[in-house]
């Protein structure tokens, strides 16, 4: 008598690919399971440096956007590290600035669709 097995052809089964699969699981589950660890608090020190510092009033876009000012690093809206209108020093920024694009765009696509501000620490 046989047993009745589910068979995928083209399914790799080598104890490499299922170990491969064991790990990702586990990684998406660790990743997703208690995903406000915080209590919306922001306790990571990263990200209550960008909340805090940069992305409230530091990056902004003015719409139509000033080709000639994006393009400048000194006075960029889109640029973390760009000069302190009051002092004239360039600010400080350690990390790379996609997270900060991203996060930015985020907030405005969704201000844009609900009509709230999305723009602040608290809504982040």
């Amino acid at each position: 008598m046989t047993s009745a097995r589910l068979h995928f052809p083209g399914w790799p089964r080598s104890p490499q690919t299922m170990g491969l699969i064991a790990v990702i699981l586990a990684a998406i589950a660790l990743r997703f399971y208690g995903l406000d660890w915080d209590e919306g608090r922001g306790l990571h020190p990263d990200e209550r440096y960008i909340i805090d510092y940069v992305l409230v009033g530091r990056i902004e876009v003015d719409w139509p956007p000033n080709i000639s000012n994006l393009l400048s690093p000194a006075t960029s809206g889109l640029n973390p590290r760009s000069a302190d209108p009051t002092t004239g020093e360039y600010r400080e920024f350690p990390y790379g600035a996609l997270p900060v694009l991203v996060t930015e765009a985020a907030a405005g696509i969704v201000s844009w669709i609900t009509g709230d501000s999305w723009n602040g620490p608290d809504r982040l």
